[in-house]
């Protein structure tokens, strides 16, 4: 019998010792849990089921992470220490052996009553159990789990021995659990320190592929590139094709785009400039399967354009791809500065030169200059002087806006009068031309229009807040006559500030007006009342027709087929008007002097009365 017992303690030890190799040659919590149970209900033949508590870190109490023999509800209880069989265990930091049924009856049902319901649904039946063994696992005095070991058969039950066996095995066990514990942790590190060695690498390729083309621009700046050639290399990078739009919505530059591309975004124009903002942002055209990513292009916080980048509408940029175009941005910013600034060296140059023709205080200079510009001196000029009228803004932005809108008024200069010279003059820019005698009012007059087309979308202004007008010089052939006819222009201006219609006028247009106002504007007001009171006192609805049909016969020099085709009407209303007109009157239109009183009248209306303007821009 003694032998017998020896043979099983010496069974018991062995089963300790490879199961305490076993479970220190594990590295996974879940695997040791797992071996420790298993272990546990097999060297113990009593044990039918049985489970393994660790206590959670944060909440406190104990959770089931190993079960045998139970459902898998059990898996939800949550014990508070000094709860149930198990948290009296880990309370009193002891091995308990519950051996009575009753005892055990009465423990677990002072349970939480959630915990009793999920022990119920897992199997785990107060009255079924006929005795438990509650094995805290200690770590240096700290209690971190329970080891829990049920009898429910009665063929076998729970001995003192398996107490002993169960304790032994709980401490192997415990060592194992706080090293695969340490080993987790020290995975976990290694995991982040490789992941922090990841992203510092990362951001160490960023920095170099940034640093790379950064010097890579730089360097093609430096040796003369424009920001075409830019683009060129930019699209060999991102595999891409790009363009630049300006503040005036001028695509100017594009890494040699396709005409089929290029009708494209002509195509989708006016959608994708609602996206041009001060900060990145995508334009998908559907319709093509084009995807526009767009970086605004900024200097100091303002804007000078926008690079944009066109792929298919599915691709995504890659990360390396942005910051290229992040690098191109401000190299293609630093080229922008540089012409800036030689356009206001440029300016400052055709400034003097400017005050030099005014003042002809220095011929060698002039002559030089005028060589430098291409001004010829055997030529006949004109001067046209444009004012730009924006409102509500301060001087400095005034300044920096004219120089923008400067360089679209140059380019359009250029295309009408290739000859001329442009430049910027306090808030005004001057523009000297060649005068041509047969073509200079319908040339000037299609300029205008232009330039209208180019304000019509200027991004900083509303159309109802900004305005120009053009005032154009009498012509001069010599440089002695230019301040007069610098001076005329300006005074033209001044003339026609607060006509609405009228964007640009002549000084020759102006010669009456200029006369008129050298009179007494009370005296010039009665004359025209007196001649034009009963023509606009007329209480029928004809009158604006009667008096625009006057204007027009007035200025058709009076020619009845001219005034017919330029009102649109037949040539019975014609001659309706005029004998009408003639009747409210009281006048005689084929007498001069009744028509010279006529047309002095207007010309009294135009300078007080702005309500209706003269067209003095008809041929």
């Amino acid at each position: 019998m003694k032998a017998k017992i020896n043979n099983k303690k010496l069974l018991k030890a062995n089963s300790l010792l490879e199961t305490s190799k076993l479970l220190n040659s594990e590295t996974e919590i879940k695997t040791i849990l797992d071996t420790l149970l298993n272990k546990s209900l097999e060297l113990t033949p009593g044990g039918d089921m049985g489970a393994i508590f660790l206590q959670n870190e944060k909440t406190g109490e104990l959770e089931i992470f190993a079960a045998r023999g139970m459902g898998d509800e059990v898996k939800g209880v949550s014990l508070q220490v000094g709860e149930s069989m198990t948290g009296i265990a880990f309370e009193k930091q002891e091995t308990i052996f519950f051996k009575d049924s009753q005892m055990v009856q009465q423990i677990m049902g002072e349970m939480r009553p959630g915990n009793q319901k999920l022990a119920v649904a897992g199997n785990v039946i107060a009255a079924e159990i006929r005795s438990s063994i509650c094995c805290p696992l200690i770590y240096k005095n700290k209690v971190i789990g329970v080891l829990v070991v049920d009898n429910t058969n009665k063929a076998n039950s729970l001995q003192e021995e398996d107490v002993d066996f169960l304790t032994d095995i709980s401490v192997q066990a415990t060592i194992a659990i706080i090293n695969a514990r340490n080993y987790e942790k020290q995975r976990q590190a290694n995991q982040k320190l490789k992941k922090y060695n990841q992203i510092i690498q990362h951001q160490k390729d960023k920095y170099e592929h940034s640093y790379a083309i950064h010097n890579k621009l730089t360097n093609m700046i430096l040796t003369g590139s424009s920001i075409d050639d830019i683009l060129s290399e930019l699209k060999k990078i991102i595999e891409h094709n790009l363009f630049i739009v300006d503040l005036f919505y001028n695509l100017n530059h594009h890494s040699h785009l396709s005409s089929k591309k290029l009708t494209e975004i002509s195509q989708v124009f006016s959608k994708l400039i609602k996206h041009l903002r001060n900060t990145k942002s995508i334009f998908i055209d559907s319709q093509n399967n084009n995807k526009y990513s767009i970086f605004p292009i900024i200097v100091n916080q303002e804007i000078m354009g926008w690079l944009c980048i066109l792929s298919k509408q599915n691709h995504q940029l890659g990360e390396m791809d942005i910051i290229a175009a992040e690098r191109a941005t401000t190299i293609i910013a630093l080229e922008l500065i540089k012409k800036v600034e030689i356009n206001d060296m440029e300016q400052s140059l055709k400034g003097d030169f400017l005050d030099s023709l005014i003042y002809n205080n220095d011929a060698e200079y002039i002559n030089k200059c005028a060589h430098r510009y291409g001004f010829n001196f055997e030529k006949t000029h004109r001067i046209l002087v444009i004012k730009l009228d924006i409102n509500n803004k301060s001087e400095h932005q005034t300044k920096k806006l004219l120089k923008k809108y400067y360089q679209s008024i140059n380019k359009k200069t250029k295309e009408f009068f290739p000859q001329a010279i442009s430049l910027i003059k306090r808030n005004m820019i001057v523009i000297i031309v060649e005068a041509d005698q047969q073509k200079r009012k319908s040339i000037v007059k299609k300029y205008v229009a232009e330039l209208e087309q180019i304000y019509s979308s200027i991004l900083p202004f509303k159309k109802e807040n900004f305005n120009f007008k053009i005032g154009v010089s009498n012509s001069f052939a010599k440089i002695a006559d230019f301040k007069k006819s610098y001076f005329n222009a300006l005074q033209v201006l001044e003339m026609i500030k607060q006509q609405a219609k009228l964007n640009f006028a002549y000084y020759e247009e102006l010669e009456v007006k200029r006369l008129l106002r050298a009179n007494k504007e009370e005296e010039l007001k009665k004359f025209s009342n007196k001649i034009l009171a009963p023509l606009k006192n007329y209480g029928n609805s004809s009158q604006n027709d009667f008096n625009q049909t006057l204007k027009i016969y007035l200025q058709s020099n009076c020619n009845w087929t001219l005034t017919k085709n330029k009102l649109h009407i037949h040539g019975n209303t014609l001659t309706y008007r005029l004998n009408r007109i003639k009747e409210i009157l009281a006048i005689n239109l084929d007498d001069y002097q009744d028509r010279l009183k006529l047309q002095i009248a207007y010309e009294i209306e135009e300078l007080y009365n702005q309500k209706e303007q003269f067209d003095l821009t008809a041929e």
